[in-house]
C-alpha cells in the first residue's frame, strides 16, 4: 500500500517554486551585471554625456561617433557610461540617451589557423581586402549579416567585414 503525505507534497511544491524564483532572479541579475557594449552614433557626430538621465541635465562632456562604451546601468531611455578621454587624461561618468548608442554584437577574437584573417570592404570573398588582422587580435562586431559575415570595428576607428568562421566570441 502506498502512503502519500499531503503536507509533504504541498511543502515540496512550495520548495520547488522558491528554487524556480531564485533561478529566475539570478539569471536576471547576472544579465544586468554583465552590462552591454555600445558604439556611439549620432547624425551630427556630437554625443552629449550628461550628469544625470534627462535632457535637462548638465552636459559634462561631448564626444564623437565611434567610441566603444560599456554600460551596466539603465535609467529609462538613458545608459550610464564611463568614458576616458586619453587626450586630457580624464574620466567622465554620466548618461547618454539610447538614440545615440548602437549596441554591439560583441567582442570577437581572430582565430584563423593561417595566422591572419582578411578584412574586406564588403561581405563577400570577391570584395577588396582592406587589411589582414593577426590571429589573437580583438575586434568589435557591430552587426552580423544573414550569410554569416560580421561588420566589425578594428584598430581604433577602422571598419570592414570578416567571415564568421575566422572569429570566436571573446
Amino acid at each position: 500500500m502506498l502512503y502519500i503525505n499531503k503536507n509533504f507534497d504541498f511543502l515540496g511544491v512550495i520548495f520547488m517554486k522558491k528554487i524556480f524564483l531564485v533561478s529566475i532572479l539570478s539569471v536576471i541579475f547576472s544579465a544586468i551585471s554583465m552590462g552591454a557594449t555600445f558604439i556611439t552614433s549620432s547624425k551630427d557626430n556630437a554625443i552629449n554625456i550628461r550628469q544625470a538621465a534627462g535632457t535637462d541635465s548638465k552636459v559634462i562632456e561631448t564626444i564623437k561617433n565611434g567610441h566603444i562604451l560599456e554600460s551596466s546601468e539603465k535609467s529609462g531611455e538613458w545608459y550610464k557610461v564611463t568614458y576616458y578621454d586619453s587626450d586630457i587624461k580624464k574620466t567622465f561618468t554620466g548618461y547618454i540617451h539610447n538614440s545615440q548608442l548602437k549596441e554591439i554584437v560583441g567582442k570577437l577574437v581572430i582565430t584563423s589557423s593561417e595566422g591572419y584573417s582578411n578584412i574586406r570592404e564588403k561581405p563577400t570573398t570577391k570584395s577588396t581586402i582592406k587589411t589582414r588582422l593577426k590571429t589573437g587580435q580583438t575586434v568589435y562586431a557591430i552587426s552580423k549579416t544573414a550569410d554569416d559575415w560580421y561588420y566589425i570595428r578594428y584598430n581604433g576607428n577602422e571598419y570592414g567585414y570578416i567571415y564568421s568562421n575566422q572569429v570566436a566570441k571573446k
